[in-house]
């Protein structure tokens, strides 16, 4: 007769794992201005969802983040020009939407190898 400890106990049949939430990102790409800006919400596979437009000022911004916290997982874009964009990082930041800062240089670049609008 073999002996089996109970921790080396195998069950022959196992649970199935839980089903995986699958998490959606949306990104928002930001032109930001002195006086009005722009945001468009795009899906994952580049279609946009909304189109938004805003003033640069705080009460606007916050508009903007509560809008956007309306939407699944936000991932937020914007260049880094002049200081213009430190109000939007900032309240974006705390509203608890990412935010990547985009390089001016590089992006005019990008802009320029193909036709610029905004919405590029």
């Amino acid at each position: 007769m073999v002996h089996r400890s109970p921790d080396r106990y195998v069950p022959l049949h196992r649970p199935a794992p839980p089903p995986r939430e699958v998490k959606r990102t949306n990104y928002v790409g930001i032109d930001v201005g002195k006086k009005r800006c722009a945001a468009y919400v795009t899906d994952e596979k580049g279609g946009i969802l909304r189109e938004l437009t805003y003033r640069n000022t705080r009460i606007g911004i916050e508009s903007l983040a509560m809008t956007l916290t309306s939407y699944r997982e936000c991932t937020a874009v914007l260049e880094s020009t002049g200081n213009l964009w430190l109000k939007t990082y900032e309240t974006l930041e705390a509203n608890g939407i990412t935010v990547k800062l985009a390089n001016s240089l590089k992006t005019r670049a990008i802009a320029e190898a193909c036709i610029k609008t905004d919405k590029l």
